[in-house]
């Protein structure tokens, strides 16, 4: 017959009472245990109670049960069995994790023993001598219990980290930025990076900075888990004040061009003896003709077509006759405003002065050109 002995079984439920009243999570260390011990290794134990205070009021029950069933049965089966296996009871046979995050397995064992713990993949989960629990990576482990030759398990999974972006596709232009912000599951630190940095930049906190026009995808990395981000850079927009545009020799007219992405355009002309451009787009005609005067920015370009107009020019006289020694002076107005240029086919009976003043030297004919920019008329002069 099995005997019921208060004095062994009075200072297991002491133990039980005692952690209750504390609140103190619990790894459970027997008395006998604590006091063989050095008190550094109390000191260890207690800092590992404080640091984790989550208690399980199942476990306390638990507790309970084991010493009252210690202190009633542990005697007699020692006496009939001699050295018995002792069972051991856990406060959790089966916990989910989060990448970083810890717990305690408590323990408590029959004859009062003190546990050891060890992890079936330490890189998944590890587990210290006072059975904290540290996830490391996704995957599953075991957590062994054992106590003698009895032993048991708690299943720990830890899972994958989750992170979520507040975009995962956006377009810039040039110089644009954009700040991606990244939370993950377990509130762990990702990292960014770019596959295409001469397209788009991203610093260590998540600023996206647009370079060039083009495609770069962002990855960001928590633990063994990664997210990506597409990023477009588009090209920009050119306005241009005006796309064709008349002009005399001479004349200039001033371009403007708006960019949508501030960046300064380049300027140039397919026809530099017609019309040249200067680098803030300001356009001069040199003489008649077209051309085409090009605006270019991040690879977009619009154009404006220069037309160089030849002048009109009117004679005071088509026609003149002039007494040897005599002058005369034929005048001409150019559309253009410009001064025309005079020349005699025959000097040697009539000459022709810059300013149109015509001298008769000899009996004859003469023929006065005057010219302006591709465009020629004539006066016939008589000496007589």
């Amino acid at each position: 017959m099995l005997s019921f002995n208060c004095q062994e079984c009075f200072p297991h439920i002491l133990l039980f009472l005692s952690y209750t009243v504390t609140g103190a999570a619990i790894v459970l260390l027997p008395i006998r245990y604590v006091f063989m011990r050095r008190n550094e290794v109390f000191m260890e134990m207690k800092q590992q109670f404080f640091k984790h205070t989550s208690v399980n009021r199942t476990f306390f029950i638990m507790v309970l049960i084991a010493a009252l069933l210690t202190g009633l049965f542990a005697p007699a089966m020692v006496r009939h069995s001699g050295a018995a296996s002792p069972f051991i009871i856990l406060s959790s046979y089966r916990s989910s994790l989060k990448i970083g995050q810890e717990m305690v397995l408590s323990a408590v064992t029959s004859d009062l023993s003190y546990p050891s713990f060890t992890s079936s993949a330490s890189s998944i989960a590890s587990v210290n001598v006072y059975g904290v629990i540290t996830a490391k990576k996704a995957g599953t482990c075991k957590i062994k219990v054992k106590s003698g030759k009895s032993e048991t398990y708690c299943q720990i999974q830890v899972v994958p980290t989750t992170i979520s972006l507040n975009k995962t596709a956006l377009s810039l232009e040039k110089q644009q930025t954009f700040q991606l912000t990244a939370r993950t599951s377990n509130h762990s630190v990702p990292t960014y990076r770019s596959n295409k940095k001469s397209v788009a930049l991203v610093s260590s906190t998540g600023l996206i900075t647009a370079l060039k026009p083009g495609s770069a995808t962002i990855t960001i990395k928590a633990d063994q888990t990664e997210q990506h981000c597409q990023v477009t850079v588009v090209k920009p927009t050119i306005t241009l004040s005006q796309t064709a545009a008349s002009l005399f020799r001479g004349q200039n007219i001033s371009l403007r061009a708006s960019v949508s992405n501030k960046t300064v355009p380049t300027w140039s002309s397919s026809a530099r003896s017609i019309a040249v451009v200067s680098d803030s787009g300001v356009v001069t005609a040199k003489k008649h003709g077209t051309a085409t005067i090009a605006v270019k920015a991040d690879g977009v370009t619009r154009t404006c077509k220069i037309t160089v107009k030849s002048p009109t020019i009117k004679l005071s006289a088509s026609k003149l006759t002039i007494k040897k020694g005599k002058r005369k002076t034929l005048t001409a107005k150019v559309s253009s405003g410009n001064a025309p240029t005079y020349s005699s086919s025959n000097s040697s009976v009539a000459s022709v002065t810059k300013k149109g003043v015509i001298s008769a030297r000899k009996k004859g004919t003469a023929t006065i050109k005057v010219k302006e920019d591709g465009t020629t008329v004539s006066c016939k002069i008589t000496v007589k």
